[in-house]
């Protein structure tokens, strides 16, 4: 399950692309929730589900996003929270993206805000807002994504990983993902 979510993350963010960059990785007693969010246009509000266990503790979330281009910074609302996208935020920068198999944009980035103390474990719906981006033929910003940790004793240990694509996206590539941490049962 998990490495399965760690494929989808890196699908989303990179479009195929090699994952290399090493975000965040612990290993606990509990598991890992997260959604994708894209309004299919520059604005609007998308609502998703997530599942986390009663009585779990969340212990580290975050929000990410894609920006195509040189998008204008933008502020974004997550259930009531306003969240900054700006070059402060970019955890991988300047890489080539593709859409439909067509490079679409040579300096694309992928942004990365710590969520953490704005999480509660008891709420399970979120709602992602965006504003209207202005300047969209500089690019803009297009797709969302909420990762959450979460610790809870009644269910069996965890080794998580988040790794973020830090190459340019190739129309066709292969995931490796190797060392990871071995868990002592």
């Amino acid at each position: 399950m998990l490495k399965t979510l760690l494929i989808y993350i890196c699908l989303l963010f990179s479009s195929l692309g090699y994952c290399q960059q090493l975000v965040y990785s612990d290993i606990v007693y509990g598991g890992v929730t997260g959604g994708g969010f894209t309004t299919g246009s520059s604005f609007g509000s998308v609502t998703c589900n997530l599942k986390i266990p009663q009585n779990s503790k969340i212990i580290k979330s975050y929000l990410l996003a894609t920006r195509n281009h040189l998008a204008n910074d933008i502020t974004v609302t997550l259930n009531g929270n306003n969240y900054e996208f700006s070059n402060s935020s970019i955890v991988i920068d300047n890489f080539i993206s593709f859409d439909n198999g067509t490079i679409k944009y040579d300096t694309s980035s992928i942004h990365l805000i710590d969520i953490t103390d704005d999480i509660d474990s008891s709420i399970l719906s979120y709602t992602l807002t965006t504003p209207m981006q202005a300047n969209q033929s500089y690019g803009m910003y297009s797709h969302y994504y909420i990762y959450i940790v979460y610790e809870n004793p009644l269910l069996p240990k965890l080794n998580y990983y988040i790794h973020i694509n830090n190459q340019d996206v190739k129309p066709v590539s292969t995931f490796n993902i190797n060392n990871l941490n071995p868990i002592n049962n």
